[in-house]
């Protein structure tokens, strides 16, 4: 019974260490993104769900991508948070700053 619990522990903890090892990928490359141009955003993550005007009236544009992920189920019902990453892009079309969050 002890080595069953020990392999399930051991299974439990690769997985753990897989996905926040996915998740820390993710993040690098998104923070890498600073100084890239909108081409290259592009061919990393496809188009965007969104493009605006950054308000800055200096010709400055966002690239927004949109992420829903679904948690839950059972009695405590379903959650959706959608989470959200923008590209800030200055007038010639490159990235200075990156930004995250979720509504």
């Amino acid at each position: 019974m002890a080595v069953v619990i020990t392999v399930v522990i051991i299974a439990v903890n690769i997985q753990v260490r897989k996905e926040k090892s996915a998740f820390e990928m993710a993040e690098a490359k998104f923070q890498r993104s600073v100084g890239k141009t909108k081409s290259d955003i592009y061919a990393m993550y496809g188009p965007p769900n969104s493009i605006v005007d950054d308000g800055q009236g200096q010709g400055g544009t966002i690239l927004e991508y949109l992420s829903v992920q679904t948690y839950g189920g059972g009695r405590e019902g379903v959650s959706t948070v959608t989470y959200r990453k923008m590209f800030y892009l200055n007038k010639d079309n490159m990235v200075v700053s990156v930004k995250e969050d979720k509504q």
